[in-house]
Parts: C-alpha cells; sequence; structure tokens
C-alpha cells in the first residue's frame, strides 16, 4: 500500500476516535482525498511531500470544468485541507499544497421551509397503508422536534422519556442534547409507542415490520410524503428541521434557544433561519406601507 493511503486509513481513524465524526461522514472525507489523488496521480500514489499546489489547483479546474457547484467543490477542498492538517500536525509532512488556495465563493440559499397553514396537516397519512402512517408520523414528529434525518433514526427507546416529556439525543460529534417535547409531539409519541411493531431493535423508530430505519428509506418516506404539502423540488426531512426553526424564530424564539434545540455548535448556523423571518417581515412592510401602494 502506498504510503499515503496508510496515512489516509490512519487520518479516518483520527476522525472516528478523536473527532467523532460520523461514518457517512469519514466516507465522505475519504472518497473527496481519494478522488483527488486518482484524478491527479493515476500512475502512481505521491507521498504527501510530492503533492504540488498546481496540481491542487488542476483538480479544483477540472471540477469547475465539469459542472461541479460550488458548495461541492469548497466541501472537497475542505476534505483535502484537513487531511494536510492532520499530517502537518503528525509531523508527517512540513508541506501544504493548499496554502493560498482561493475557494470558490457560494451565494448563500435561504433554507427551504413550510408554511405554518400547511404544517397543520403533516400528521394525516395520505392513505391507510403502514407505510403512509409511519410517514405522517415521522414527518411530523420531525417537525416537532427539529431532529436531524440521523438523530431520528438512531433515536433509541431507553432515551424517549414520556413521563418527563422530553428525548435525549446523540447528535454530531456524539454531543448529547435534550429536546423538550410538545404536547403534539409527546402524543405522537405515546401514540407510535403503543402501536410499536415487536422488534429486537433498541431504536424507538423501526419499519412497519419492525426491522431498523435506514436513511434511504426515511428519505423516501419524507418526500413522497411532502408532495401533498410543498410545491418545493426539495423536500428531504431536512426541509421540516428548517420548517422547525423558522417558526419558532417567526414566533419570537430567542436565537440562543433555537441553537440549543437545534444542537448547533455554532451560533453563525443557526443565524441562517433568521433571513426567512427578515425576509417576511420585508413582505409584510411591503404590502402594509403607503409608499408601497
Amino acid at each position: 500500500m502506498a504510503p499515503i493511503l496508510s496515512h489516509l486509513k490512519a487520518f479516518e481513524r483520527y476522525l472516528e476516535s478523536e473527532k467523532r465524526y460520523s461514518s457517512h461522514t469519514r466516507l465522505a472525507y475519504r472518497k473527496d482525498i481519494e478522488q483527488f489523488l486518482c484524478s491527479q496521480y493515476p500512475e502512481k500514489m505521491p507521498d504527501p511531500h510530492e503533492i504540488t499546489s498546481r496540481s491542487v489547483r488542476q483538480w479544483v479546474m477540472n471540477l469547475t470544468s465539469a459542472g461541479a457547484q460550488p458548495r461541492t467543490i469548497r466541501r472537497k477542498i475542505s476534505s483535502l485541507r484537513s487531511f494536510y492538517r492532520y499530517l502537518i500536525r503528525n509531523g508527517i509532512t512540513n508541506h501544504n499544497p493548499l496554502s493560498g488556495l482561493q475557494t470558490p465563493k457560494i451565494r448563500q440559499k435561504l433554507p427551504v421551509f413550510l408554511d405554518v397553514s400547511r404544517s397543520y396537516r403533516l400528521g394525516e397519512a395520505s392513505d391507510e397503508s403502514p407505510n403512509a402512517k409511519l410517514a405522517a408520523i415521522l414527518c411530523e414528529f420531525l417537525y416537532q422536534t427539529g431532529l436531524r434525518r440521523s438523530e431520528l433514526i438512531h433515536l433509541q427507546r431507553v432515551n424517549v422519556d414520556l413521563a418527563m416529556g422530553q428525548i435525549k439525543v446523540l447528535g454530531k460529534r456524539a454531543k448529547e442534547r435534550i429536546v423538550p417535547l410538545t404536547e403534539r409531539a409527546l402524543a405522537l409519541a405515546r401514540q407510535y409507542d403503543k402501536m410499536r411493531p415487536a422488534t429486537t431493535s433498541e431504536n424507538f423508530f423501526v419499519r412497519p415490520d419492525g426491522r431498523p430505519l435506514s436513511d434511504k428509506y426515511v428519505y423516501n418516506l419524507v418526500r413522497n410524503h411532502l408532495k401533498a404539502f410543498s410545491t418545493h423540488e426539495k423536500r428531504s426531512p431536512h426541509v421540516l428541521r428548517h420548517t422547525f426553526a423558522t417558526h419558532l424564530l417567526d414566533e419570537g424564539a430567542p436565537l440562543r434557544a433555537v441553537q440549543e434545540l437545534l444542537g448547533h455548535s455554532s451560533l453563525a448556523a443557526t443565524q441562517v433561519y433568521t433571513h426567512n423571518s427578515l425576509e417576511k417581515l420585508r413582505q409584510v412592510h411591503r404590502k402594509a406601507h403607503p409608499r408601497e401602494k
């Protein structure tokens, strides 16, 4: 095995044991770095000090020419940059081919969210099938709690406290947080607990046949269910998290409180939702101000 691939394996172990990154995130880092290596050094894997700034810039140019979005390119550069930070910190090399590299700027998109009026019907199943009923429950619960898809999938039954009306959530980088349940969410959890199929799974939510949920399964359930509520092309579980945050802020919830509920480590990650609220204010202002009429 080429030395750089050995270092890449060690880097993956570092991301798992010290950074506590999820398997999904670790896989994304590895794929980005391997893509760079295979693209720029197809004949022979180089040592870390042999990688040139020119090859990195050429890689970025190739990605751009191939139509990759600026956000995707920034993520790939970030993966390679993190790898070199690890190599330098561990004394493997003092060479950094990404030094001075400019990353493409991206235009910040406002998160997609549902109108309040549409959110009232999230818990309505489209038909009587087990999948349709589960989709309605999951969508309503995601909206009521603001959980990420992975957090919903791995929510443990032991961490759902129906007596206290709260759940303990294991978020990114193994950070735990307590999320209080609204009356609706608590009623939903109690309802599901009674109808939950017999299973050996420790997860609270499972498929109708008792098997564990998967990322793709939940994504498809939610996407199909949201067809009745949104004309946006984007109908992922994250839309419901965006909706949760936006509606709380629109109703006057403090930004810090929403940050804690979402499990954001940085307040900047939460502030993106205030743009939605400001846009709502602008619309009200335009409709109500005499000079706009």
